[in-house]
């Protein structure tokens, strides 16, 4: 659920998904349940890392109230 498209090419997977949906996390989880082996270098931790802290902020933004409208006149009038 929340998993939009999914393409494989050679050893790469693409994910579109919904992030109101489902986490990257959760993602990894499956694939890894289903015996997918994910990237182990510094580089591919370093990204699902940043992806991690990037949807958390997204979802934060999310859940924040809108800010307060403020009433000025336009410039001039």
């Amino acid at each position: 659920m929340g998993v939009q498209e999914v393409t494989a090419e050679k050893r790469r997977v693409s994910v579109t998904y919904d992030l109101l949906q489902v986490t990257e996390a959760q993602i990894e989880k499956a694939l890894t349940e289903v015996g997918a082996r994910l990237g182990g270098g510094w580089l591919e931790r370093l990204r699902r890392g940043w992806v991690h802290d990037s949807e958390e902020t997204e979802l934060d933004n999310l859940a924040a109230p809108p800010a307060p409208q403020r009433n000025r006149p336009p410039p001039g009038a």
